[in-house]
């Protein structure tokens, strides 16, 4: 009888509030009956076990089924074709009065900001569907491209395993293997994460879930959407703890085999900012497993697997990196972003961002991505560590991990304050990174050593005069890093945010000052709570696809690209996200985000000699004009480009595609424009050299 109330308890909330979500939240707009079934389903089935079982025994179900339950809800996401991009804002910018209703969020709201996401990186990836996931490409910039390294995306090679998040493609429908590419790594980072931190919490489940879902919906990994290097790191830590404590060969084989293949995907990150800081953490974390792991960890064994790792790599990377390497070449040598070299300081008050990060959710600023950061409660981990070290050392008691990760803690912090000399910077490869990105690497560290210390060095006993100083560090500790982030951003850190930082920081910097096993369970659910809540609301919930592929142009460029299979085009106008738009539809587009600069195009048209200007990873925006062609920078990552009306011809262009711009002034006696398509401010000309 008791089963049957907490069932209709359960039943009543997950009906309710779905209902004051569409009426509070959604009330501008008409009922979605599949937002209030998503809503439901989710409450439901959270409250479930809890109904069927008591409190510890649906905990202990959780974890027992938890990959089964990862699965189900995976699978879920990628049957239906959900997804987070952004990309329905081609909704409103690609002939706004045919609009795709379908297209519209269904839970969350589409970021502007995500740029590099919804015009960029998803436009890409989708023309490889368009290519039949061929290993070269016509379509991004209208010449033949390898897009195995620069861009990473999806083809029919061996490489393929060192992206698994885009695996789905092979196999699946392009709307369902963009599902499954866009939830994958969230996924995995969860669940990574989780194991991960059973290794370092001594398998303390409460603390390692908490601090899973601490990690997985941070401001950084949401708004960067960088799951990729934690991810890819924990797995390995994991796999090669397994690997020490399996006594089969074939299992240590199989074993070693997976971490070749992680380690691969490490590499092909290929971002070397945080890869660098990273690589230094998960190279402690290594020795740290060979340490606690020193009865099983022999040179043979060790041996064994560097050499495995090594083979791995070279089947998988060094066939893509030969048949590549003129492109790493080129993208080495860019003035953007190659050839950037920073000698440290300048950016420690991004260590404190935490205070302003989870605001981005509600109230989005000009750049989310660069305020984000792990709640690490920054500088409390470095101190805790410090402490418990020197204790540790008056007891004679050794902690190779807190030690670690204490140091390397403090040495990116001196890295975030200062300029270092550049033989230092360059000799320990700190010169691949930036301060204003191995910020983030250092809030994460800070935020492992938090776990670690709470988890395994929290007391049972404790004096008030301890009390009493440890909350004047915390209202300390939380005005300052008010004060910094508040100077930062003055124009967005609001008293509302202040107020709330106050309210919630001094009490999570108290307990954790104080390491009471009495409060511990607290602090990491204020902390997952907050996370999650502000983590999960950073991307819409979407569906399909139909924004790219059902507007009337995208049916255009389908029937002209079937009649012309190998046209070249160009877009003309002042927004780069037309031109990715045509890419994602398989036109093959000159004037497409240049990942890499083409030497060839700017010498057809005779500006060769402007090569520090377009050297570079570049938007390219072109505008037709009758004077001579000429080439400026707008900003780092954006050319503007006056094309010549008769040096159209000299780029064999077959199609300009305009938003709202006629060309007819444009015809002379070697060119002529030819308009073929007219609709909701999209035109289409054809070309026609004489």
């Amino acid at each position: 009888m008791k089963k049957y109330y907490k069932m209709l308890i359960s039943l009543f909330i997950s009906t309710l509030i779905p209902m004051i979500v569409e009426k509070f939240i959604y009330n501008t707009e008409v009922f979605s009956i599949i937002r209030f079934i998503i809503v439901f389903s989710l409450l439901f089935i959270a409250l479930l076990p809890f109904c069927i079982f008591n409190r510890e025994k649906a905990l202990q179900f959780l974890y027992d089924k938890r990959y089964i339950i990862g699965f189900v809800f995976f699978s879920i996401l990628v049957l239906f074709g959900f997804h987070g991009s952004s990309i329905s804002i081609y909704n409103s910018s690609i002939q706004p009065n045919h609009d795709i209703k379908i297209a519209h969020p269904i839970l969350g709201t589409s970021r502007l900001i995500r740029g590099d996401e919804w015009a960029v990186g998803t436009p890409t990836l989708l023309s490889q569907a368009k290519n039949n996931f061929n290993e070269t490409s016509r379509i991004l910039n209208a010449k033949s491209n390898n897009v195995t390294l620069y861009p990473k995306i999806i083809a029919k090679t061996v490489s393929a395993l060192s992206i698994p998040n885009y695996l789905g493609f092979l196999f699946l429908p392009t709307e369902q293997a963009f599902s499954f590419s866009w939830y994958f790594g969230y996924f995995l980072v969860f669940f990574a994460s989780f194991e991960f931190l059973m290794l370092l919490t001594k398998k303390n489940k409460f603390y390692s879930a908490m601090g899973s879902i601490i990690i997985s919906f941070s401001a950084v990994v949401q708004w960067w959407e960088c799951w990729t290097l934690i991810a890819y790191g924990e797995v390995a830590i994991v796999l090669f703890d397994k690997y020490l404590k399996q006594k089969k060969v074939l299992n240590q084989v199989l074993l070693a085999v997976l971490i070749g293949i992680v380690g691969c995907c490490y590499i092909m990150c290929l971002y070397p900012a945080w890869q660098v800081p990273y690589g230094y953490l998960f190279l402690i974390l290594s020795i740290w497993i060979m340490k606690i792991n020193k009865d099983n960890c022999s040179l043979k064994k060790v041996l064994m697997l560097i050499f495995i790792i090594f083979i791995v790599i070279g089947i998988i990377i060094v066939p893509t990196v030969i048949k590549s390497y003129d492109i790493y070449l080129l993208m080495t040598n860019t003035v953007y972003p190659g050839k950037r070299v920073s000698l440290g300081g300048g950016f420690w008050p991004n260590l404190f961002n935490y205070f302003i990060s989870m605001f981005n959710t509600f109230k989005e600023s000009t750049n989310p991505s660069e305020m984000a950061q792990f709640t690490s409660l920054y500088p409390i981990p470095i101190i805790m560590g410090v402490y418990y070290w020197y204790n540790n050392k008056r007891k004679l008691k050794k902690d190779f991990l807190l030690v670690g990760l204490t140091v390397l803690a403090i040495l990116l912090t001196v890295w975030n304050y200062v300029t270092l000399p550049e033989w230092l910077v360059r000799i320990s490869l700190l010169s691949m990174s930036t301060p204003q990105r191995s910020v983030v690497v250092s809030g994460f560290i800070c935020l492992l050593l938090l776990i670690y210390c709470l988890s395994n060095y929290a007391t049972k006993n404790l004096k008030y005069t301890v009390k009493f100083q440890n909350m004047i560090i915390a209202i300390c500790i939380t005005a300052f890093g008010v004060y910094v982030t508040k100077n930062q951003y003055i124009n967005y850190f609001s008293n509302k945010f202040l107020i709330f930082d106050f309210v919630f920081f001094v009490p999570v910097i108290f307990l954790c000052l104080l390491n009471w096993t009495k409060t511990n369970k607290i602090v990491f659910m204020l902390l997952a709570i907050v996370t999650f809540v502000t983590g999960v609301l950073v991307h819409p919930l979407n569906i399909g696809l139909k924004v790219i592929y059902d507007k009337p142009v995208s049916k255009e460029i389908e029937k002209l690209e079937k009649k012309n299979k190998n046209a070249n085009w160009i877009v003309v106008g002042e927004q780069y996200y037309v031109q990715n738009y045509l890419v994602a539809n398989g036109a093959d587009t000159i004037n497409s985000t240049n990942y890499y600069p083409n030497f060839e195009l700017w010498k057809k048209i005779g500006l060769e000699d402007k090569e520090e200007i377009y050297n570079r990873y570049a938007h390219i925006l072109v505008d037709i004009t009758l004077k001579k062609s000429s080439v400026k920078l707008n900003y780092m990552d954006q050319l503007g480009l006056s094309l010549n009306n008769n040096d159209v011809c000299k780029l064999n262009v077959d199609y300009l595609l305009t938003t709202g711009k006629t060309l007819d002034e444009y015809n002379s006696n070697k060119v002529k424009f030819s308009k073929i398509y007219d609709e909701d401010n999209i035109l289409i000309y054809s070309v026609n050299c004489n």
